[in-house]
């Protein structure tokens, strides 16, 4: 099972689909894509001086975390708007494969 908490500035993605064999998994494919994409998009915005970007794309354990410069933190959220919207259908198309883990309650 994929789980992932995610926030207007960060994404960390555990675990494995396993809804298929290594190399054949559909399901981890296009979450890995999602992260990737993730990863790329803030990479090009701290590049262009909008954020400062920190992360690890180990297998099973992946997370970004951004810190925005003052007037880029709309640009940040939308990045990661944009790659819950996709990871929101994934769980509503593969919910016995990957779900989105809340954070507690302070």
């Amino acid at each position: 099972m994929i789980e992932f908490r995610l926030t207007d500035t960060s994404l960390h993605m555990t675990g494995h689909a396993r809804s298929a064999p290594c190399g054949e998994d559909l399901v981890c494919a296009a979450a890995s894509a999602l992260f990737n994409t993730a990863v790329i998009n803030v990479i090009k915005l701290s590049e262009q001086g909008g954020c400062a970007v920190a992360y690890d794309t180990a297998s099973g354990d992946s997370w970004v975390s951004v810190t925005p410069v003052r007037g880029q933190e709309e640009e940040v959220r939308q990045v990661f708007r944009v790659i819950g919207n996709g990871l929101t259908g994934m769980v509503a198309t593969y919910p016995a494969y990957i779900r989105r883990k809340e954070e507690a309650a302070v």
